[in-house]
């Protein structure tokens, strides 16, 4: 009898033990570890550099939705910045002559079917949306009449190359998305102007050298992808920036990673280097 009482009190504590693992295991699905993300209506955990890299590794392909892709970051840090400059004046466009293949909504602008920036665009226009057209250069001029850009968008285009100054004028721009196109470089005075950028966008490009020399001492950058690029320990140059927090260096040719690389980099927090290429 004694024995009888003893299995049922362990088969009770079994019992209970799985009952309790299914309860954490139920209010701990939302919670993922630190540097990954959540996947929408499942338990997958992805990495951080999975969060709008232009291929859908969740089930439900929330990781490239465009509401979700506004935060690349997946942090609250890029949220919680006070910008006061953050959209400008959104009712401050003309929108009634919008040039052809080209919708408004509000001072955000989208177009279709270019081969190079319009120049007929309201010169107030807050966010410029130019994914998959057709454009090949960006002149030095060709951004001048919009001082009031916050968002650019030139991904999925045929960028080859991006003259120098390009961005002189581009002094309210944090968020520039240059990602799938085919720039081989980046030198001093291809970024110049831009002093309020916080993110940047290089990916899935071609590029075997790049000199952020411009961004020195740039208190406002705040994560730079250089992933599936060309680049070597050698052909990358990051001067001082004290704020820069994540940078993206998956599948590039690096055949080392020295500290001096990241030298001036003292807030860095996120370095990914993953699947060198040969």
């Amino acid at each position: 009898m004694r024995y009888k009482h003893i299995g049922l009190v362990g088969a009770s504590l079994i019992i209970t033990l799985c009952l309790l693992s299914g309860l954490m295991y139920y209010f701990n699905q939302d919670k993922c570890p630190v540097g990954t993300f959540l996947c929408y209506n499942s338990t997958i955990c992805m990495p951080q550099r999975s969060w709008c890299n232009g291929v859908s590794d969740c089930p439900y392909s929330d990781d490239e939705s465009t509401e979700n892709c506004f935060d690349m970051h997946g942090t609250w840090d890029w949220f919680t910045k006070d910008r006061q400059y953050f959209w400008g004046n959104l009712e401050d466009c003309d929108t009634r002559d919008a040039p052809v293949r080209c919708t408004y909504d509000m001072c955000h602008v989208s177009c279709t079917n270019y081969t190079e920036v319009p120049q007929n665009l309201s010169t107030n226009v807050t966010a410029i949306f130019l994914t998959e057209n057709s454009l090949t250069h960006l002149t030095r001029n060709v951004l001048s009449r919009y001082r009031e850009i916050r968002l650019l968008y030139l991904d999925n285009n045929d960028i080859v190359e991006i003259e120098k100054w390009a961005f002189l004028h581009q002094n309210e721009l944090f968020w520039l998305v240059l990602t799938t196109n085919r720039i081989n470089e980046i030198q001093t005075g291809h970024l110049t102007g831009l002093n309020k950028l916080e993110t940047l966008r290089l990916d899935q490009n071609n590029i075997v050298m790049a000199d952020f020399s411009d961004l020195e001492n740039s208190t406002t950058v705040y994560l730079i992808d250089l992933s599936k690029n060309m680049l070597t320990t050698s052909s990358l140059k990051l001067p001082q920036l004290p704020t820069l927090t994540e940078i993206i260096l998956d599948e590039n040719r690096f055949e080392s990673i020295t500290e001096d690389l990241f030298a001036g980099c003292s807030a860095l927090k996120s370095l990914y280097v993953s699947r060198l290429r040969k």
